[in-house]
Parts: C-alpha cells; structure tokens; sequence
C-alpha cells in the first residue's frame, strides 16, 4: 500500500437491499447473487492495477467484506447505510487524515470496468491533481469522481451529478476532466443492463451468472421497447 498513489474508494450497500431496480426481472434471491458477481468482477479489475495505492471498502455488508478482506482492502462501517454521499465523504475524511493524496470511487455495480480504465483515471489524478469524472453512459450520472486531497469538492452524487460536480468544481476554480470509459461508464441499474452485459467480455463472473439463471423468456426490454423474445437473445 502507498498514500502517494490514490486509493480505491468502494462504497457497498448490503446484498439484500442491492439491485432494487431488478426487482420486477429478479428475485431477491437472485439479485443478491449479482450483487456478488458484479463485486467479483470489479474486484477482479482492481486486482490487475499498478497506479493505486489501496482499497478502502466502505460498507456493512458481510458477504461484500468476506471477498474484500481476500484482496486486502481496508474496511469501514457503514452502520446507518445513509447513503452514497456520506459513504464517500467518511471515506474521503479518513483517507485524508492517514495522508492520502487522492482517491477515486468504484461502484460495485460496474463489472465492466478494467484495470486499464481505472489505471488511467488513477494517473490522471495522479499527476494533474484536481477533479475527474466518468459519466455514466447517459452522460448525467456520475459513474466515478476522483479527486485528490485534501478534498475540495464535496461528492453530489444522485440525478444529474456530472453538472452538479462539474457546478461546484467552477465555484472553486478547479479545472474538471472528464474521461469517457466504456466499461467504467456502464452500470448494470435496470432491467434493460442486464441485456447489455455481454457486450463486456471482462464482465465474465456477471456473465456466467446471468447465463446460468436463463433470462430467457423473462419480460425484459419493456424500457427500450423491445419485444422480450428478441431482447433476451444473447
């Protein structure tokens, strides 16, 4: 571990309450098991970086912590689970304080993401200092926000963060990048992802799972307008 590299932040809400959006194409069940596969997958990612310095987990959830504890990242409680926001602010406080001089944030729903990608967002950060994001692929939410410390911008995630991040960056004078990643900007949010996972071959422990539940005739692709018999050809 290095505090002259940026850290990983992953913030993690408990399985059960995971995946919630999936709920009319899943069962509970079911969803929990994605949670674990997607957690697998972008572990797997950080697993094959050479530009961090850490992995700080912030999270409660048991199933999350026993797969974190195997790579070596350093857990933090999240007792309360009051939301994204507050998760990435302790986590950002904390890192500060041990003199870490920046982090980046790593849904556990992007299993897309590669080494490659979160490399390049951690030199970025690295050398220019300042403030980068990665949009979600609508451009509106904010898949990763990556700063370096001590923190400057306050995170704001929720509806159209990227502006809002963007918004309160220029009221500080703080110069904004932006990095369009392929796998870093898809999160697996609606039914309608779950189509889409496997144009990622990276994404493979997501994929075998999806595989192995057999979507098929599954009511999906109602939010694209796509008759379910075509949406779930893979």
């Amino acid at each position: 571990m290095s505090d002259r590299l940026p850290w990983a932040v992953v913030p993690l809400k408990s399985a059960q309450h995971a995946n919630s959006r999936l709920s009319s194409v899943l069962t509970s069940t079911e969803r929990q098991h994605l949670f674990e596969a997607m957690l697998l997958d972008v572990l797997s990612a950080l697993g094959d970086t050479n530009q961090l310095g850490g992995i700080l987990a912030v999270t409660d959830c048991p199933v999350a912590r026993r797969h974190l504890r195997r790579v070596g990242a350093r857990l933090l409680d999240d007792p309360d689970e009051a939301g994204l926001n507050a998760a990435v602010a302790q986590a950002a406080y904390v890192l500060e304080k041990q003199g870490v001089e920046g982090f980046l944030t790593i849904p556990g729903d992007t299993p897309a993401v590669t080494a490659v990608e979160i490399d390049r967002v951690a030199s970025l950060i690295n050398e220019s200092r300042g403030l980068a994001l990665v949009p979600a692929r609508d451009g509106r939410g904010t898949n990763c926000l990556a700063m370096s410390l001590p923190s400057m911008v306050p995170p704001l995630f929720g509806p159209d963060s990227v502006e809002a991040h963007i918004a309160a960056a220029r009221r500080q004078n703080i110069k904004v990048q932006l990095l369009s990643l392929p796998g870093f900007g898809f999160d697996v949010d609606t039914p309608d992802d779950l189509l889409r996972v496997n144009e990622f071959s990276q994404a493979s422990k997501t994929n075998m799972y999806l595989d192995g539940i057999r979507l098929d005739g599954r009511r999906i692709g109602s939010e694209t307008g796509i008759p379910s018999e075509i949406a779930v050809m893979r």
